[in-house]
């Protein structure tokens, strides 16, 4: 058996999310040009760590930790269907990796994002949408896929709020949180335009519509775009390019850490409202960005005060 062919059978029986799919794939593809697309069967762990070596050689650690997570997946499932008598991975384990802190923008990154953008309309079409595309990202941490997966019907315009669901989740479940004042504004706006552009349909037909269209619909406004919905890597290729043009790297995950940390700064920071609005599953995750400051940890001295002892100085005079 080919890795193509193990990969066809577990994708068609997991079902999984499409970019859960692409993963799988991409791996898959990896393995079989640097091992040569071998024979399943008589794979070994000395295979497999010759191909750890040349993955950690070209990559960091987390590169293999992820390519790791998935073949061994894949594996343990073709051993439990009988597909594959045994698994070498086994004896073959991931690598270490040195945490570091979660990189976040500067206070005005995206402030200088939107103005470049917004002096640039040629080269970013249209410029109006990708700044309110960012302003929503930093002020509800929404993630890349959560982008792309909004729809109309999960605003509740009576309440200020916004409903995360379970296609756009990482986590597989359903949240809601509040949305600013500037942030409803900005809907608003984009909502009356995506009206405008929309007016081909008839009226009744226009507003059941409107309910299940793409928040973010980018080839709505930007016909260079094919295909009905904006895509993630829509999203992923403007932040390259915004980079690029202004020295400052932007990621939807930079942003989201942004937003994050902002979130949980400031002394005794409300960790479960911070967990609700950015869809942690883990409190563990959401403690990530919580970075105490010198004065906040200074005040811990004051439990430190008065020593039930003293330093002898007798032998000192």
């Amino acid at each position: 058996m080919k890795i193509a062919e193990l990969l066809d059978k577990y994708l068609k029986e997991r079902h999984l999310r499409p970019a859960s799919a692409r993963s799988y794939l991409g791996v898959g593809k990896v393995f079989a040009d640097d091992l040569k697309d071998p024979d399943l069967e008589i794979l070994t762990v000395d295979d497999l760590v010759r191909w750890r070596e040349q993955i950690l050689g070209r990559a960091r650690p987390a590169t293999w930790n992820n390519y790791h997570r998935h073949t061994k997946a894949l594996w343990r499932w073709a051993v439990r269907t009988g597909l594959l008598e045994q698994d070498p991975f086994i004896r073959v384990t991931s690598v270490p990796v040195v945490k570091s802190g979660k990189k976040i923008l500067d206070e005005d990154a995206l402030a200088k994002a939107c103005s470049l953008m917004a002096k640039n309309p040629d080269r970013y079409k249209p410029a109006w949408f990708w700044i309110i595309v960012l302003r929503f990202m930093y002020a509800t941490g929404a993630r890349r896929r959560q982008m792309v997966a909004l729809r109309w019907r999960d605003i509740d315009w009576e309440n200020a709020s916004l409903t995360f669901t379970v296609e756009g989740s990482k986590t597989r479940r359903e949240w809601k949180i509040p949305l600013t004042p500037e942030t409803m504004r900005d809907l608003s706006v984009l909502q009356e335009r995506a009206r405008q552009y929309s007016r081909s349909l008839n009226s009744s037909e226009q507003g059941k519509a409107m309910i299940e269209q793409q928040i973010f619909s980018l080839p709505l406004f930007n016909r260079r775009y094919r295909g009905p919905e904006m895509l993630e890597d829509h999203l992923s290729k403007i932040m390259v390019r915004l980079s690029k043009d202004s020295g400052i790297t932007i990621s939807p995950h930079r942003i989201r850490h942004t937003t994050a940390t902002r979130l949980a700064s400031g002394k005794n920071p409300d960790l479960k409202s911070i967990q609700q609005y950015l869809g942690h599953s883990n409190l563990l995750q959401t403690l990530e960005y919580v970075h105490p400051d010198i004065d906040q940890m200074r005040l811990l001295h004051e439990k430190l005060d008065h020593l039930p002892w003293e330093v002898p100085t007798s032998d000192l005079d």
